[in-house]
């Protein structure tokens, strides 16, 4: 913008681009508008294509006083051109016109321009992203408007270059880069997808280059150096990559191959299967409250889909954030990242908590692998230990599972509550409540719901029929809360899941199998239906802040500033 190239070759947009690269809070985007489920982009090329992704990158970080010094050395690079035989009004380009306060650039001076971004009811997070440019770059002193319209009309003003910045997604779905040479190639400015009409040398030469060039690693080192051109001339900010959540019905078919941010591809088609049935689940166990310093037992059990004990699984346990404490395993060394092996199905580690002084939640998360699994070889669960200073009074909970986590519809499990002071002594004086979500009605659900004076109390929960359900596989956070007059309040909360299993009727129907087959035969075909979901960055979207130079008469040059 203002512009790639002048007849003779020299790009005074340069800086300006850059100075507006520095005004953009892409954190604040992913954080906010996405809810975390992105990434921050740099250049047009996900960064989960590791093998053409250059990682060596580094991007424009939110900071004002970077775009102001770029401002600086975008006047003087106009200053230069105005005595090198450019025009005479090039001395107060990109200096701040002090009637309006906004800044002078070429072609238009301060006047507002448009930046072109779809209508929120269409993508409200390229709306929201549109406003939060905008406003930080009017804040800065860029007089730039958002314009909201159609995506057909956005389309068309791209597509005929009549935009002065813009905003947009693209999906790209090819593993290999060669879509670059479409996007920046000068070839295919007039009529292609290079919508910024760049026409920079150096990148028509190695992209050329990648087309002719027959090694594997040689080509992926001239897609890396693209995109160090595009980080550098900028004719594209990337704003973010989404996150593209998928699920699949694991009871019908398996074997799902994640490639470039989805699982329908050419290689799941390859590999999908009807299920043998073999699944891994991981349960926590501890206290969920620990005073600072001290330790606590922390118990990780492996169960297949029957609730048996799987012996010899891989425990992967972590402690975040980093700083808050440690794990260790049968007197090996400590740290917040451990892994070790489950001996018939259960793993027994001890947490220390580090020196805190305020009340500080941690969060530990068991992943549990077992290969011999092959449908679904691997499990994860999380447990929240509050750790609280010393000399604090709090009652810490325990819920153990006595049997397994996993109830079929129309069954039932049992728990055990057990309820110590800060001290770890068991605390008899104490209110209890217990309570389900989603909330189950009488007379299935949790029983007993209250309790008093008792430090250890069985639960049972009676899992409601298969017609209830509104899936096959409900997850049901069981949480305790508990109080003491004299010894403080503390809770603590657990996951277990209810299974709506299904038999094959003599007619082929399949039904849960807690109601009868409407032969009232009976059946012994069972097929357990569970659903898993795949998150990957990928290329789902690639969006863009494109920029295009004011004068349309005027011949594209190549790179040089």
């Amino acid at each position: 913008m203002w512009h790639y190239g002048q007849a003779d070759g020299f790009d005074v947009g340069y800086h300006f681009r850059k100075a507006v690269a520095h005004l953009i809070d892409k954190t604040h985007i992913v954080n906010d508008f996405l809810q975390g489920y992105g990434r921050a982009g740099l250049v047009p090329m996900s960064p989960n294509n590791v093998r053409f992704y250059n990682a060596s990158l580094i991007g424009y970080d939110f900071n004002t006083t970077a775009a102001s010094a770029e401002m600086d050395l975008a006047h003087a690079d106009a200053v230069w051109l105005a005595a090198n035989g450019g025009p005479p009004e090039a001395v107060a380009w990109f200096t701040k016109d002090p009637g309006t306060g906004y800044y002078i650039l070429p072609g238009i001076g301060p006047t507002e321009f448009n930046l072109w971004c779809p209508k929120a009811d269409y993508d409200p997070v390229k709306a929201n992203s549109c406003a939060l440019i905008t406003y930080e770059m009017r804040r800065f002193g860029v007089n730039v408007r958002t314009v909201s319209t159609s995506t057909t009309g956005l389309i068309n003003i791209i597509t005929w270059h009549e935009y002065d910045m813009y905003v947009f997604g693209w999906t790209v779905s090819d593993y290999d880069p060669d879509y670059l040479f479409d996007f920046l190639h000068s070839s295919r400015a007039a009529s292609g997808h290079n919508y910024g009409g760049f026409n920079d040398g150096l990148m028509d030469a190695v992209l050329d280059s990648s087309r002719r060039e027959m090694n594997a690693t040689r080509r992926a080192d001239l897609f890396k150096w693209a995109q160090g051109i595009v980080l550098d001339k900028l004719p594209y900010d990337t704003l973010y990559f989404k996150t593209n959540i998928e699920s699949t019905n694991q009871g019908r078919f398996i074997g799902w191959k994640p490639l470039h941010g989805t699982v329908w591809n050419f290689w799941s088609l390859l590999n999908i299967r009807p299920p043998t049935g073999m699944r891994l689940y991981v349960s926590i166990e501890s206290s969920s409250a620990v005073t600072a310093g001290e330790s606590a037992a922390v118990t990780i059990k492996v169960r297949d889909q029957d609730g048996n004990p799987v012996d010899g699984a891989l425990v992967h346990a972590t402690v975040t954030p980093e700083w808050a404490g440690n794990l260790s395993a049968g007197g090996g060394p400590a740290g917040n990242d451990i892994t070790a092996t489950a001996s018939l199905g259960k793993l027994v580690l001890t947490y220390t908590a580090p020196s805190v002084d305020g009340i500080y939640n941690v969060t530990i998360t068991a992943t549990a692998t077992y290969p011999q699994f092959q449908e679904v070889p691997e499990s994860s669960k999380s447990f929240v230990i509050a750790v609280y200073p010393a000399a604090a009074k709090f009652l810490g909970v325990t819920i153990r599972f006595l049997d397994t986590d996993i109830v079929p519809t129309s069954d039932t499990i049992w728990f055990e509550v057990s309820i110590t002071d800060s001290e770890g002594f068991p605390v008899q004086s104490l209110q209890a409540t217990a309570l389900t979500d989603p909330p189950i009605e009488t007379p299935y659900g949790i029983s007993p719901s209250r309790w008093n004076d008792t430090a250890t109390s069985s639960l049972r929960f009676r899992a409601p029929p298969g017609r209830s359900l509104a899936s096959n596989q409900t997850p049901v956070v069981l949480t305790i809360n508990v109080g003491s007059r004299d010894e403080g309040t503390g809770n603590a909360s657990a996951v277990f899941l209810v299974l709506r299993l299904f038999k094959t009727c003599p007619d082929g129907v399949q039904v849960p199998t807690d109601e009868e087959c409407s032969s009232q035969l009976g059946a012994g075909s069972y097929t357990l239906v569970a659903i898993v979901t795949i998150v990957s960055v990928g290329a789902a979207a690639i969006v863009s802040l494109a920029v295009e130079e004011w004068s349309r008469r005027r011949n594209v040059g190549g790179g040089k500033r």
